[in-house]
């Protein structure tokens, strides 16, 4: 190697590639006429249609039960977090996320405990101590932030 040279990681290599790429998209030839074309009406009335159908509610990218690239990484992180025996915490401040990740666990068949403002009070207590219990076998605890912020003492969690 010569004085001043230095070794390419990996990542410097990615960078080159995204340079490249920054490189193609300014190559680009776009002409003004194209920037300028006035879309006609039936151009117009496709891309209506199309939006009407993408935001249906009946869309099965709206599916509760679907699994979103979030949720994926979700997942994922709660089956590491269980295979190397730890127990986990979900928490979010909307208890519609609490909703969904329920769904995904069921369908996984894993097991949790689910804390939020619908849990009466006397039974919070219960949720905590058994979580907190090392020979429990439940190990992902979802919490609503409003409903934990209380006070809970979950010593049982370590992620």
């Amino acid at each position: 190697m010569l004085q001043g040279e230095e070794n390419l990681d990996d990542e410097d290599i990615q960078g080159v590639d995204e340079l490249n790429l920054l490189e193609q998209l300014n190559n680009l030839n776009i002409n003004e006429e194209d920037a300028n074309d006035v879309p006609d009406e039936n151009n117009t009335l496709g891309l209506a249609a199309a939006s009407r159908n993408l935001l249906n509610p009946s869309n099965p990218i709206f599916a509760e039960d679907r699994q979103s690239s979030k949720m994926k990484v979700m997942l994922s992180l709660i089956r590491e977090s269980i295979d190397s025996g730890d127990k986990i915490i979900v928490v979010s401040q909307w208890t519609r996320v609490l909703d969904l990740l329920t769904i995904q666990l069921r369908a996984c068949r894993l097991e949790h405990y689910r804390l939020d403002g619908s849990v009466p009070i006397h039974k919070r207590m219960t949720l905590v101590t058994n979580f907190n219990n090392p020979k429990d076998g439940v190990k992902v605890f979802l919490l609503s932030l409003s409903a934990g912020g209380v006070g809970l003492n979950l010593i049982g969690g370590n992620r």
